[in-house]
């Protein structure tokens, strides 16, 4: 080993001036970098985790809000109907006189047009209202201003909803998932809706009637999709009963899923993403409240896609090193050169000077 050391040294021994300066100026260069490299290796990971989280949270910080916003024109749509003087007269004050000629007032007719004009397909979807009419015929939920707004209570029996409010005491207000809704719901006037319990009285008695709003999830999906900026992370609200609103990847949701209390306690104990496993798999969660329906977004991060993005970083690194690492050559050679050209004529001068 001590003579495989010697004969290197002696080769580096026998190296022109110029070589011997190249190889000092090239390792005075490189070595500090590649040091800084292999220390930085190990951090590239936990880099690539706090870059994609501070993403992910500056994005959550915008999508939030933008929810709310959706949730707040929701309920702007049903405080609109109730300002109405046909809401009022119906659910607000005893009904006087008869129901027939209620639905056919001006009022009713006002009420008709502003419903129409509610309903936009782009996010409200649809407007109906559950009521049995007293002392009236089926047919009068088919006249003009009832036609399409007005249902029986029958149909709403069937539905999950329905039982939500029966079942729960001092419930007034309901925001809906599509798994509360019945499919005719669903097929016919939207995949969420905002419902809200309330009376009306007729002769002295009080009479249930539901007042649903409904809208579409597609903003809502479009908002959490937007909110992602890494390969295979998801997006999706949780309601307080453990229900699906809305997601950006159903799969996903459903792979990694997490229940309504371990967010809440989750959310209680950290602002921040934490880490967690889900089928041996490292991901990183981060929660939001959307106080209004009691929701809960949830951001998951996979941990794979971010060891590939540390990955892609590292391989960018190595790139950029390998071509400073051709430019610190060739500018240790000139440099090299230009100070051996500087010696060489030096000692050509003294031998000229030497012999005269």
């Amino acid at each position: 080993m001590t003579g495989y050391f010697q004969k290197k040294l002696q080769r580096f021994r026998d190296l022109t001036l110029q070589s011997k300066i190249t190889i000092a100026l090239h390792l005075s260069i490189t070595v500090p970098i590649l040091m800084l490299g292999i220390f930085f290796y190990g951090r590239f990971y936990d880099m690539t985790v706090s870059y994609a989280i501070r993403q992910e949270q500056d994005a959550s910080a915008k999508t939030a809000p933008m929810i709310e916003d959706i949730v707040q024109e929701v309920l702007d749509s049903y405080q609109t109907l109730s300002d109405l003087p046909f809401f009022k007269s119906l659910f607000q004050m005893p009904v006087s006189g008869s129901f027939s000629e209620l639905l056919d007032s001006p009022s009713a007719g006002d009420f008709r047009r502003q419903v129409d004009s509610m309903v936009d397909g782009k996010l409200i979807t649809d407007i109906r209202i559950f009521m049995d009419f007293p002392e009236l015929s089926p047919e009068a939920y088919s006249r003009r201003n009832t036609e399409g707004i007005f249902y029986p209570l029958s149909y709403a029996r069937p539905t999950y909803w329905y039982g939500i409010f029966q079942g729960t005491a001092n419930l007034y207000e309901l925001f809906c998932p599509a798994f509360y809704l019945g499919i005719n719901e669903q097929q016919a006037s939207g995949d969420l809706a905002y419902i809200k319990s309330t009376t009306f009285y007729y002769q002295g008695t009080a009479y249930p009637s539901y007042i649903a709003v409904y809208y579409s999830s597609q903003p809502i999906k479009k908002i959490l999709a937007d909110n992602l900026s890494l390969e295979g992370s998801v997006s999706y609200i949780i309601n307080d009963r453990d229900a699906l609103v809305s997601s950006s990847d159903p799969s996903l949701t459903g792979i990694y899923w997490l229940d309504y209390k371990s967010i809440h306690d989750s959310l209680l104990s950290s602002n921040n993403f934490i880490q967690k496993t889900i089928l041996d798999e490292k991901i990183y969660a981060g929660f939001y409240s959307i106080s209004q329906p009691k929701w809960f977004m949830v951001t998951v991060l996979p941990s794979k896609p971010l060891v590939r993005q540390g990955q892609r970083m590292m391989y960018q690194f190595m790139i950029f090193y390998f071509l400073f690492l051709l430019l610190a050559f060739l500018m240790a050679n000139s440099l090299a050169h230009s100070i051996t050209n500087r010696l060489s004529s030096v000692i050509v001068q003294m031998r000229e000077v030497r012999y005269g």
